[in-house]
């Protein structure tokens, strides 16, 4: 474990204060951690909130080649609480907590889109209503206030799926549906009266929730494309499992959409007006001639493929390559691959290739992302980890927020992304005390759960809850909850966040320092 703290103190008029960060340290102990000497879900509480985070483990930093986007994006459970979930918000530089809100079932893919010029919290949540789901694709603003609430269309019984929402420069959201519907089987050993379940792709207009576009998986592909194996009387194709399970999309700058298909191993490329598929990369049906030896279209069960250039010659994927999750894989193991297509020669050959350091196989989810500084940001799916690596291959980061144990499964994050954001939220900065000893020293804790503009806390006390107006000291932010330790004889005291710039974003309630044995109450 190290430590990650800094101190100082200063007096002012009988006010003494120790600065020190209140987050638990992040854990370096790898063997360790993954051996239960954490607990079983490691995570670490705070005093001025009640919000309960992972307590992180770095296997391997190296600050000074990562990507300087500043901001790292999650979706996972609660650690202490089954059935609750939210999106998660670190800062890149020193992995501190930034922004937990698990009021949710279930959540999926938290990032940053944009939507006319401004920046949103997106991300799909999904809860159960009934004997049915819902599920939905929200967009919170820079205040967290939920600004649009995107919906898909019918059928009856479709329903939308958790794998993309993605925003357009047009205004519009594309999301996918499932659908149960009838379908003969027997090209795959099956009954001329089976079902599948179908896939769905809508494009929705955020503003008016109009139905700009839609395809249907069942009328363009043939099911014998499909890796998943029917089994009769299993009822595979009717469960969870489709034979056609579409996972990602990406619309083009010319409207036209690249899908990926995680049982039918391949991406296909659309052309939104007339919905043929003009190629296909990949699987059973693949158009291209793999020039690097097939390791550029041996890719299975992936997920989370782009373009990645504007011309649309080159192609990032989260490639899971196997269905059972492991780690210290010697074949197959999961891996972020980055290949480039040939539209003249109908070539493509393998750019590079991304693994984990641990050599790991994650049987489903998982994320590419290209940073700004041409960093490679993966996200492991189900595996409880997210690396960054430089174009060579390199990892430079390495982090777990939850112990190796693929036999008894994980709190899932689906994706993980690098992003900038600034956010301002409409609640308060929290603040508490505790007694820390005799001779009127106390602990100060402040926080402001999503708050991305800290850059100091200005200590105020004074004699009553009215008068707390006497400036003690300005202590930068150290962490998601900042700990001062103060000595004082004026009994109340509050705080005030403040930026870069000396401009106040927020205060805390006042609270009384006086009280002995245990957290004071702020008014």
């Amino acid at each position: 474990m190290q430590c990650l703290e800094f101190a100082f103190t200063i007096a002012i008029s009988s006010i003494m204060i120790l600065q020190a960060i209140a987050d638990a340290d992040l854990v370096f102990d790898s063997e360790g951690y993954n051996w239960g000497k954490y607990g079983p879900h490691p995570h670490q509480y705070y005093h001025s909130s009640d919000i309960v985070s992972p307590l992180l483990l770095v296997n391997h930093w190296d600050p000074t080649k990562t990507d300087n986007a500043p901001y790292i994006f999650l979706t996972l459970d609660s650690p202490v609480d089954d059935g609750s979930a939210g999106p998660i918000i670190y800062r890149a530089d020193d992995l501190s907590l930034v922004y937990s809100d698990p009021r949710w079932s279930t959540v999926y893919n938290a990032h940053i889109g944009q939507l006319n010029g401004s920046d949103y919290l997106v991300f799909i949540e999904q809860s159960r209503v009934g004997d049915g789901l819902s599920t939905n694709c929200l967009l919170y603003d820079s205040m967290y206030t939920l600004a649009y609430n995107v919906s898909s269309h019918g059928p009856r019984d479709a329903s939308m799926g958790i794998h993309e929402c993605q925003l357009t420069a047009a205004g519009s959201a594309v999301v996918i549906l499932k659908e149960i519907i009838s379908f003969n089987l027997t090209a795959v050993g099956g009954p001329e009266d089976g079902k599948i379940l179908d896939n769905i792709i809508q494009e929705v207009d955020i503003e008016t929730g109009e139905l700009l576009w839609t395809w249907r998986a069942s009328d363009h592909y043939d099911i014998s494309e499909s890796y998943l194996e029917y089994k009769h009387g299993s009822g595979a194709f009717a469960s969870s499992k489709s034979l056609i399970d579409l996972f990602d999309l990406n619309k083009t700058s010319e409207g036209d959409f690249l899908i990926s298909a995680r049982h039918t191993h391949n991406i296909i490329f659309v052309d939104s007006k007339s919905g043929r598929i003009n190629w296909t990369l990949g699987g059973k049906n693949n158009n291209f001639v793999d020039i690097s030896v097939g390791n550029a279209t041996d890719f299975a069960w992936q997920h989370d493929a782009r373009f990645s250039n504007a011309a649309l010659t080159q192609l990032t994927m989260f490639d899971n390559h196997n269905i059972s999750s492991t780690t210290g894989c010697t074949v197959n193991c999961s891996r972020g691959k980055h290949v480039e297509l040939d539209y003249v020669n109908h070539t493509v050959r393998l750019i590079s290739e991304f693994y984990h350091p641990e050599s790991l196989v994650s049987g489903f989810e998982g994320s590419y992302q290209t940073t700004r500084s041409g960093n490679v940001f993966l996200g492991w799916g189900a595996n409880p980890t997210f690396t960054e690596h430089i174009p060579s291959g390199e990892c430079v980061l390495d982090v777990q927020f939850d112990l190796w144990r693929p036999d008894k499964g994980y709190p899932v994050n689906y994706r993980a992304f690098k992003m900038d954001w600034k956010a301002y939220p409409t609640w308060d900065p929290n603040i508490a005390a505790l007694e820390a000893g005799p001779h009127g020293y106390f602990k100060v804790y402040v926080s402001w759960n999503g708050a991305t503009e800290v850059s100091e806390w200005q200590v105020l006390v004074g004699t009553s809850y009215d008068s707390v107006t006497k400036s003690a000291t300005a202590v930068p932010r150290a962490g998601f909850e900042t700990e001062i330790l103060l000595k004082s004889d004026l009994p109340f005291v509050r705080a005030a966040a403040v930026d870069k710039d000396g401009h106040v974003l927020g205060m805390t309630a006042v609270t009384h320092v006086a009280v002995r044995g245990g957290t004071t109450d702020a008014s």
